[in-house]
C-alpha cells in the first residue's frame, strides 16, 4: 500500500514538472516575439523625416557655418557635410559619405573619413534626434599644410532649407561694397600678352617710349640736345629706377643747314673750319652743309647683322662691341617681319633689368624693319 502511494506521488510530480516546463517555454517564446518586434521596429525606422538641409544657428556669409544635406535612396542614406569659414575668404571643407540605413544603431551612425578637401582625416558621429541632428567630429588628424577643415567640434543642426542661399546671399552686398580686383593672367612671354597687361595698343605703346641714347660713350647723341632723353649710362648705374619703363633708341638727325657765312655775308667772319665752301649749292643760291640737329631726335636703327639666337632659343639683338645692351625679340611672330642680316631695326622696348654680366636687358614689343635694297 505504501509502495503504491509513493509511485502515485512521483507520477503527480512529473506531471507538475511537465506543466511548469510548458509554461516556461511559452513565456520564453513570448519574450522572443517581443524582442523580434523591437528589432523589426528599429530596422524599419523611418528616416525620411531627415531628408533635406540642416545647419547650425546663426549661419551667414559674414560668420560662415555648418551645413548638412541628407538624402535617401532605397536603403542607403547620403550625407553631404560642408563647413564654410567667414567671408570674404569663405574657405569650405567638404565631405560626402553613403551609409546603409541598417548601420544606424539607436539613431547613431559613425563614419571614418580620409580627406575633408584639406587633407585632414578623422571620425564623425551623427545622432538623429527627433528635432535636431548632432554632429560630433573626433580623432581628427590635421594636415600640416591645411588652412581649414573639420576640427574636433560638435554641431547641433536644425532643419534649414535656406541654408545654402543664406550663406551666400551676403556675398553680393559684400562684393558691391568691397569689389575684388581680379588680375587677368596674360602671356607675358609675347608682345600681345604684355600689351594686354598694360592695357595698351601697339601704337599707344610706341608713343609711350622715351628717347634713349644707346651709347655709353655718347658717340651718337649730342650733349647739346634740347629735347628730353635718357642716358643709357644712368640706367646702368641705377637700373631699378628704370625697370618697366618704355624706350626707343634715338639719335640726332643729320640735316642740311644753310651756311650763314656763305650767302653774301662777310666771309672774313667765318669761324675756322665752320664752312669749307665745299657745301652743296642749292637752287636758292645758298650753300648748305650737313650737321646734327640738336633740337630733334629720331629713332636709332640697330643693325640686323647683330641678331643671334641664344642657347635658350631666344632671338636677341646686340649693339656694337662697346655697347652695353641686349634686346630680346618678344613679338608674337618674330618672323613678321623677318630681321635679316642686311636690314636695320627700330626697336620699341621695355627695360627688364641688368644681367649678371652687367648688360642691360630690354624686351622688344614692336619694331620697324628697314631692308637695304
Amino acid at each position: 500500500m505504501k509502495r503504491l502511494l509513493a509511485l502515485s506521488l512521483v507520477f503527480i510530480f512529473v506531471l507538475l514538472s511537465g506543466c511548469g516546463t510548458k509554461e516556461n517555454n511559452l513565456s520564453m517564446l513570448e519574450q522572443s516575439n517581443e524582442t523580434d518586434d523591437v528589432i523589426s521596429t528599429s530596422s524599419k525606422q523611418d528616416f525620411t523625416n531627415y531628408i533635406g538641409t540642416w545647419s547650425d544657428r546663426g549661419i551667414s556669409f559674414e560668420k560662415g557655418g555648418f551645413i548638412l544635406d541628407v538624402s535617401i535612396d532605397g536603403k542607403e542614406m547620403t550625407l553631404d557635410f560642408s563647413l564654410v569659414s567667414s567671408g570674404h575668404d569663405s574657405y569650405t571643407a567638404e565631405l560626402s559619405e553613403n551609409i546603409s540605413l541598417s548601420d544606424i544603431t539607436d539613431n547613431v551612425a559613425t563614419i571614418d573619413y580620409e580627406d575633408d578637401g584639406w587633407g585632414n582625416s578623422g571620425t564623425v558621429e551623427i545622432t538623429f534626434s527627433s528635432s535636431y541632428i548632432l554632429i560630433d567630429f573626433k580623432n581628427v588628424i590635421l594636415d600640416s599644410m591645411a588652412n581649414w577643415g573639420f576640427y574636433e567640434n560638435t554641431y547641433k543642426l536644425e532643419k534649414n532649407e535656406q541654408a545654402h542661399s543664406i550663406i551666400t546671399q551676403g556675398s553680393n552686398d559684400y562684393y558691391e561694397d568691397n569689389p575684388v580686383e581680379i588680375t587677368p593672367v596674360y602671356d607675358t612671354s609675347k608682345a600681345s600678352g604684355i600689351l594686354a597687361s598694360l592695357g595698351m595698343t601697339e601704337d599707344e605703346f610706341r608713343n609711350s617710349c622715351q628717347a634713349l641714347n644707346h651709347s655709353k660713350y655718347n658717340y651718337h647723341l649730342s650733349k647739346k640736345t634740347t629735347v628730353p632723353y635718357v642716358e643709357i649710362i644712368d640706367i646702368q648705374r641705377n637700373p631699378n629706377a628704370y625697370i618697366g619703363q618704355h624706350f626707343v633708341f634715338a639719335e640726332n638727325p643729320y640735316e642740311e643747314l644753310p651756311c650763314k657765312y656763305c650767302h653774301g655775308e662777310d666771309l672774313s667772319e667765318m669761324p675756322k673750319d665752320s664752312c669749307s665752301h665745299d657745301g652743296k649749292l642749292h637752287d636758292d643760291g645758298l650753300y648748305y652743309y650737313k650737321q646734327k640737329n640738336t633740337n630733334k631726335l629720331v629713332p636709332y636703327e640697330l643693325n640686323g647683322s647683330n641678331r643671334f639666337t641664344n642657347a635658350y632659343g631666344d632671338s636677341v639683338i646686340s649693339g656694337a662691341s662697346y655697347d652695353i645692351f641686349l634686346v630680346y625679340d618678344l613679338r608674337d611672330d618674330i618672323y613678321s617681319p623677318t630681321i635679316t642680316s642686311d636690314a636695320n631695326v627700330i626697336a620699341y622696348m621695355i627695360f627688364d633689368g641688368i644681367t649678371s654680366s652687367n648688360m642691360l636687358q630690354f624686351s622688344m614689343i614692336s619694331c620697324d624693319v628697314i631692308y637695304n635694297d
